[in-house]
Formats: C-alpha cells, structure tokens, sequence
C-alpha cells in the first residue's frame, strides 16, 4: 500500500511510464538485500523496500493502461489486459500442489541462502482448510485434515528457521 501510495503520487510529476521503470530499476537494485541479506534486520527491510517497490510498479499499471486506451474502450481495457495477463501466465510450472476441498492450488516453500524460509500457498483458498468458521454459510464444508498438518509442518520449519536465524545474528541484531 506505502509503495504505491507513493510512488502513484510521484508519477502524478515524473510520468506513469518513468515511476514504472524507477520503482521497476530499485526493485532490481534491492533484490541482493532481500535474498542474501547479512542478518536478520536487513532481510526485513530488504523484503519491505522490495514490496515497496513492486507495489509502487504495480500501483501504477491500471492507471497507465487507462490513459493507454481509447475513449471508448476505457472502462473495459484494463480489465481485459489484467486478465489477459492472468491467462498468458497459467502456463507456469507448477512447484507443488496443495489439497483444498477435492482441488488443488499450486504452492511453494524453500529457504533462501540466507536461511529465511519462504512459503507462498498458491491460493487464497488455503485458510478455508484450516477451520469451519463458515461451514453453516455452505453446502460444502472446507475443512481439511490435510491443509491443517501441512500448516503445523510449514509453521514449525519457520519456528526452526527463525530460531537459527536468530541464533546466529544474536540478540539484538
């Protein structure tokens, strides 16, 4: 939100294409810092300024794709090109896949060299394994022992990650 609050105020003066390809160049500049950070305190801010960035790129496309189309297409444009995106990239591999209901979401979790453990579930869905909070609400209760165990396996390989991480920057750092 920060990054492209920002960043989409700052392209109102330099131009949307220029605040893309500035927040695109330091999001670039910032990757050494977020992926092979020295300790713990650079991780995070290397994780923040790379959000910051991609946030301040991404802020700013729907706004640019508007001013791009034609008059009369303005309003539907956009859309289509997200989606259009969306559809070109389905086609990326798939790293692992995980059970939600009787589907699947694709997902993936590996440690980086600096030790930090990164998950991504591949699904927005994920949480919805986790409890019944909405079951009266559907005909079709979500709740899967599968999604609760992967859960406490992902979050004890962060406990244990965060643990040496720590350990090894020592307290304070």
């Amino acid at each position: 939100i920060c990054g492209g609050t920002v960043v989409g105020h700052l392209s109102q003066k330099w131009g949307r294409r220029r605040s893309i390809i500035l927040a695109a160049v330091f999001g670039i500049l910032f990757i050494p810092l977020w992926v092979f950070p020295p300790g713990f305190a650079l991780l995070v801010v290397g994780g923040f300024a790379m959000q910051f960035m991609v946030q301040g790129a991404w802020g700013i496309v729907p706004v640019h794709l508007n001013e791009l189309s034609p008059g009369a297409v303005r309003g539907t444009f956009p859309g289509v090109a997200y989606q259009l995106g969306n559809l070109f990239a389905a086609n990326t591999a798939v790293v692992a896949r995980s059970p939600v209901g009787n589907r699947f979401a694709a997902s993936t979790i590996y440690t980086a060299p600096s030790g930090a453990v990164v998950f991504n579930a591949g699904s927005m869905q994920w949480i919805w394994g986790l409890d019944d909070y909405h079951a009266a609400l559907s005909d079709h209760p979500r709740l899967s022992p599968a999604v609760q165990h992967m859960t406490q396996n992902i979050l004890e390989r962060f406990r244990r990650s965060s643990t040496s991480m720590l350990a090894q920057d020592g307290p304070g750092s």
